[in-house]
Formats: C-alpha cells, structure tokens, sequence
C-alpha cells in the first residue's frame, strides 16, 4: 500500500488577483502501513484554517488548526487525533522535511510541493 501526505494551501495575495494554490505530497509510514493523507489548508483575511482528509481511511475528515507557512519552517496540527506535522522548508521553498507526531510517536516525513505559491510568513 502507497502512502502520500498531501497539502493544499490557499495563500492570501494582493486585491484584484487569483488566488494560489500549492499541493505538498509525501510518505507516512505508520507501523509498515502506508497512509495517504490530504490537508487543504485556506486563507481568509489573512487566517488560515485547514481539513485532513485519510484517504486510505474511508475519506475521515478532521478539522487542521495551529497552521503557518513561513519563516523557513511548516507547521500544521490536526488535534482530533493529537497530531502535528512541524517541518523546515528547504531553501527554495520546494520541500518540507520534518516529523508527523501523534500520540508521541514520531514519524519522519518529507513532503514536496507542487504548482505555485507566493512567499509568505505566518
């Protein structure tokens, strides 16, 4: 079984223009079980809020809180679940690798953007 992490962000830009999107996939292995998972994350008037979707688990959705993209580091919380992703951003902003914690159980994960995204810090 396959897994892939994947993160949509909707980034906030200047008035009078689309809006971004940027798509993060990855592999979280979990115990030799491969999970595919998505979190889109959206910005409203500068707050971003996000959903996690398993994929490999009946669609579940979970609300994803304590997000922000910037700074050189991702970070993303998922506390239905007692979960959090905390990564740093490679210097051209094309990757994150970091660790998917839940339960206290520390799982690496790196994680690769695809289409476009401005440069933001929260």
């Amino acid at each position: 079984m396959t897994c892939c992490l994947l993160v949509t962000f909707f980034l906030p830009i200047a008035a009078g223009q689309e809006a971004q999107t940027a798509t993060w996939s990855g592999t979280l292995n979990a115990g030799g079980t491969q999970l595919r998972i998505e979190v889109d994350i959206t910005s409203i008037d500068g707050k971003l809020s996000g959903e996690l979707r398993s994929l490999d688990q009946g669609n579940a959705k979970l609300p994803a809180t304590e997000i922000s993209l910037g700074a050189g580091k991702m970070v993303f919380s998922i506390p239905q679940i007692g979960a959090k992703f905390t990564g740093k951003l490679a210097d051209d902003g094309a990757t994150a690798e970091g660790v998917f914690n839940q339960g206290g159980v520390e799982l690496p994960l790196t994680l690769f953007k695809s289409g476009s995204m401005l440069n933001q810090s929260n």
